[in-house]
């Protein structure tokens, strides 16, 4: 199922295990995926009936996601803390050739068995006194990365000048000329901007920002205490 609509929704009611294996990049609705890890009401509706009203309920499957590449998520908010990440190094050689569709097949027919021996595996971990890896740390730190390119922005293009004069205009940006930026920056980075606004730029960017001591001027949309790494002609502090 995709689960695009409200009447497919229902198939996740009461489920206490939601995989995803080499399906999450291409999720149809990553909202929706982000909704039922962060565990916010899910909208939907029965069918079969002549006058079926839609209605919420709370998800309850835990979310177990395998694939070769990390999944992107259009909104973190809520889910980006909720990730743990497991890197399996076994390499498949070159001669050898798997018929993933056996594979497949094989493993849906042994999967209680295997979430039961993932719980237990899990319990024996937690008693032994189980710590993350460095590895699963850093491949958090890049998920991160993937899903939120407003801190990679900031990372990458933005630099702290906290002054103690707060008239000092050499350090002050509009928030107008950071989202241009921005969009400039992202557009290097193949990022699809139509689906950014000032609107959504600006809620991402201020807790980066204010969580930094940037003080911001809210009335004229003015942050204090920052420049840009490298400034173009087109560029100037405090314009």
């Amino acid at each position: 199922s995709t689960w695009r609509q409200t009447y497919e929704r229902t198939q996740l009611m009461g489920g206490k295990l939601l995989l995803l294996l080499d399906e999450v990049r291409k999720f149809p609705d990553t909202g929706l995926l982000n909704t039922i890890i962060s565990g916010r009401p899910v909208t939907a509706r029965f069918t079969g009936f002549k006058s079926s009203e839609s209605f919420q309920y709370f998800p309850i499957a835990g979310v177990i996601a395998g694939g070769q590449e990390l999944p992107e998520i259009e909104d973190m908010r809520g889910s980006n803390r909720r990730w743990e990440f497991v890197e399996f190094k076994n390499v498949i050689r070159g001669g050898q050739k798997i018929d993933r569709a056996v594979v497949m097949s094989t493993f849906r027919g042994e999967i209680e068995g295997i979430v039961m021996w993932l719980l237990q595996g899990a319990r024996r971990a937690i008693r032994q006194g189980y710590t993350i890896p460095d590895t699963s740390r850093r491949i958090g730190e890049e998920f991160a990365q993937v899903n939120d390119p407003v801190r990679k922005f900031w990372q990458e293009e933005c630099d702290v000048r906290l002054v103690e004069n707060r008239g000092d205009e050499r350090f002050k940006l509009k928030t107008q000329a950071i989202f241009r930026r921005f969009l400039r920056w992202a557009e290097d980075q193949n990022i699809d901007t139509r689906k950014w606004s000032a609107i959504r730029f600006g809620r991402d960017f201020k807790p980066i920002a204010t969580g930094r001591r940037l003080q911001y001027d809210e009335k004229h949309g003015i942050y204090a205490g920052i420049v840009f790494k490298t400034e173009t002609d087109s560029e100037n502090p405090g314009r």
